[in-house]
């Protein structure tokens, strides 16, 4: 649905299209920076494999809002020890909703693992 990497002769690969546009995580043949789709599993939350550099600087400004509504919530707690699995948690709480790290999702897929 979000899109795949296809491997291609010699090493290189080439991101395809998922079959639902208002899904689909590829634009102009690179992924998106800030994702349509988001596939989630529990061991991505714990990997710290949470969220791109990418992703981080385009959303850097509802990640400033989200750190100063931390700070305002949760009184001498420090924002800056928020880590990406926290960040990638509160994209999933905010989908769809404008202005905040999640406004942009509008899929959230989940992994199973086959263990």
């Amino acid at each position: 649905m979000a899109g795949w990497e296809k491997s291609l002769p010699g090493g290189s690969t080439v991101v395809v299209p998922g079959q639902l546009p208002i899904f689909s995580n590829e634009e102009r043949g690179k992924w998106r920076t800030r994702p349509n789709a988001v596939l989630i599993d529990s061991e991505q939350l714990e990997s710290g494999e949470g969220m791109s550099s990418e992703f981080k600087a385009m959303a850097a400004a509802e990640i400033e809002e989200f750190k100063s509504e931390y700070r305002a919530r949760f009184p001498g707690r420090d924002a800056e020890e928020l880590t990406d699995e926290d960040l990638l948690r509160e994209v999933m709480n905010t989908v769809g909703k404008p202005g905040k790290l999640g406004e942009q999702v509008k899929c959230v897929g989940q992994r199973l693992n086959a263990d």
